[in-house]
């Protein structure tokens, strides 16, 4: 073979290698470019799944099926018609104090707030309905919070004494009372520590709720059921420590005074029978005319002092 064969078969090795080259680099090519074009349309869905203004309209919407839609269902979800949740949007901006930030309104805001008390949802749910992160929630939550128990010069029904001049078969021996006082035990979550201090009667851990909302007991009984029946965050155990649940307890009790005042109609309320706290015509009820002082009572709480006394004498 001479010199020349020999070159020529070299060249036609070499452009061998070079076209399989080329081939190679065309087909990590085409498998890039592919690569890249799926990227970019998973990135455009996401983008479009994700936006900021669909979340927002989201909101918006979700709002507006809540409080906006009906009485019925404002009622349903808030404890309250939307004339009544509008005024307490205006009275908690310009007395309260809550204010209306870049992307979360104050009716918003008293949205997720009523929307808690009234169900009892956890974070995560409320997170979820209203778009908005579990930090959120929290913040706004406390936030209105706040602003509610600044205003119970104006929502707390202060009892009015019965009067010296009181002419009233009933109440002219209770002068100077503000009325009949009950209360009733809500459930309460506390440290493994505290426990002993909240336990009741029952073995139960709870809190005591005293109130004076009426003349008579079963007034205030039914009041009673009627405050339980509105805010479901006081019929079982919360998760927030215990001096914002007693802030929430204290806060559902202006509400419902502001619920009382602002809606003429409360379906709630209509489920409860009326009770009847006017004096009877019937000669066959009597009343107390007067009172005179009895030693029955004192004579057992001697008895039981000196019995106590004896007994801690005799062990020692």
């Amino acid at each position: 073979m001479d010199v020349c064969t020999e070159h020529q078969q070299l060249f036609v090795l070499l452009q061998e290698i070079i076209s399989d080259i080329k081939f190679i680099l065309m087909a990590l090519n085409h498998h890039h470019r592919a690569r890249l074009q799926h990227r970019n349309a998973t990135e455009v869905v996401i983008r479009q799944t994700y936006s900021l203004n669909g979340k927002m309209q989201k909101q918006i919407e979700h709002l507006h099926d809540i409080a906006s839609y009906n009485d019925q269902t404002c009622i349903n979800n808030l404890r309250m018609s939307r004339n009544a949740f509008g005024r307490l949007c205006f009275i908690l901006e310009s007395a309260g104090g809550l204010v209306n930030t870049k992307n979360v309104q104050v009716s918003e805001q008293d949205a997720i707030f009523l929307s808690i008390l009234a169900h009892h949802k956890k974070n995560m749910i409320v997170k979820h309905d209203f778009k908005r992160s579990g930090y959120t929630i929290s913040k706004y939550f406390n936030n209105v919070l706040s602003a509610l128990l600044k205003l119970h010069g104006l929502f707390l029904v202060k009892p009015t004494p019965i009067e010296d001049e009181s002419t009233n078969d009933r109440w002219k021996w209770f002068k100077g009372c503000l009325g009949a006082l009950d209360g009733t035990y809500l459930p309460l979550r506390v440290a493994q520590k505290d426990k002993p201090r909240y336990r009741n009667r029952k073995g139960d851990v709870s809190t005591n709720v005293l109130a004076v909302h009426a003349r008579a007991r079963n007034v205030i009984e039914r009041s009673f059921a009627l405050f339980k029946g509105r805010w479901a965050i006081l019929r079982s155990n919360s998760f927030y420590p215990v001096k914002v649940q007693n802030r929430i307890v204290m806060a559902c009790a202006l509400l419902h005074n502001y619920i009382r005042v602002e809606m003429p109609f409360d379906p709630l309320e209509a489920e409860f029978p009326e009770v009847d706290d006017e004096i009877s015509d019937d000669p066959e009820i009597g009343f107390i005319d007067q009172v005179e002082p009895s030693q029955h009572w004192t004579n057992w709480r001697d008895n039981l002092a000196t019995e106590m006394f004896d007994e801690w004498r005799g062990n020692h």
